[in-house]
C-alpha cells in the first residue's frame, strides 16, 4: 500500500487551477480519467492547455477581477511520486468588475458520484466570489445558475481536452473502511450540486 497520501491512479489524471487573491493561493481540481490511451508528455501539455482555455472561457468570467488565474497543472497520478506534468501559465483576472469576498470565502460545489456509488462527496471551493452577487450570505440565483451551468459543461467539454474522446471527468476515493486504498476507486461524475446557495468559510488553512 502507498505509505502516503499519494494514491496512485493508473490512466488517471488531476488538473489543478491555481488562482491567487490578495497575496493568498487558492487552488481547485478536477480528476480525470484516460479511456483512450495513455498519459504521456504531450498528452499532458495539450490537456493543460485545454483545461486552461476552458476554465478562462467557462469560469473565470464569473469572478471578480481581483482574483488571477496563474496556473492550470495537468498531472498524470500513475505514480504520483513521479508524475507526467503539463503546465500553462495563464495570468487571466475575473471577469467581474466588483471586489471579491476575502480569500477564505467561497462557494462550495460538490460534485455527484454514480448513484449506485457511495463515497466521500469530491468537490470545490470556488474563490474569487463578488462582493455584488452576496447579499449577507446569500448568492444572488441568477449568479448560482450560471455557476452551476458552467460546472455542468464540464461534463462534455472535458472529453476533448488534449485529444478527442479522450478523458471523462470522475470522482475519486483514496480510503476505504479508514485506510488508504492500493489505487483510487473513481466513478464518472455525473454533475455538480452548488450545495449551498451562499457563502461559506473554506475549512482548510489557505496557503500564504
Amino acid at each position: 500500500m502507498t505509505p502516503t497520501v499519494l494514491v496512485p491512479f493508473p490512466f488517471g489524471a488531476q488538473a489543478e487551477f491555481v488562482h491567487t487573491l490578495g497575496g493568498k493561493v487558492c487552488t481547485n481540481r478536477v480528476w480525470l480519467y484516460n479511456v483512450a490511451s495513455v498519459n504521456d508528455q504531450a498528452l499532458m501539455d495539450a490537456t493543460a492547455q485545454a483545461a486552461a482555455d476552458w476554465w478562462v472561457a467557462n469560469i473565470m468570467p464569473l469572478l471578480s477581477g481581483d482574483l488571477e488565474l496563474v496556473l492550470v497543472r495537468v498531472s498524470d497520478w500513475t505514480d504520483p511520486l513521479s508524475p507526467i506534468v503539463g503546465a500553462v501559465f495563464p495570468n487571466v483576472f475575473g471577469g467581474v468588475a466588483s471586489p471579491a469576498q476575502s480569500a477564505n470565502v467561497a462557494i462550495r460545489i460538490a460534485f455527484r458520484w454514480p448513484l449506485q456509488l457511495h463515497h466521500r462527496v469530491n468537490s470545490n471551493f470556488l474563490a474569487g466570489i463578488p462582493e455584488s452577487v452576496v447579499d449577507v450570505n446569500n448568492v444572488d440565483v441568477t449568479y448560482a445558475v450560471a455557476l452551476f451551468d458552467a460546472y455542468v459543461h464540464l461534463i462534455d467539454d472535458v472529453r476533448d481536452w488534449g485529444a478527442p474522446d479522450t478523458w471523462i471527468w470522475v470522482c475519486v476515493s483514496l480510503v476505504d473502511n479508514n485506510a488508504l486504498r492500493s489505487e483510487m476507486a473513481f466513478g464518472e461524475c455525473i454533475g455538480p450540486t452548488v450545495r449551498m446557495p451562499y457563502v461559506t468559510q473554506q475549512r482548510h488553512r489557505l496557503r500564504a
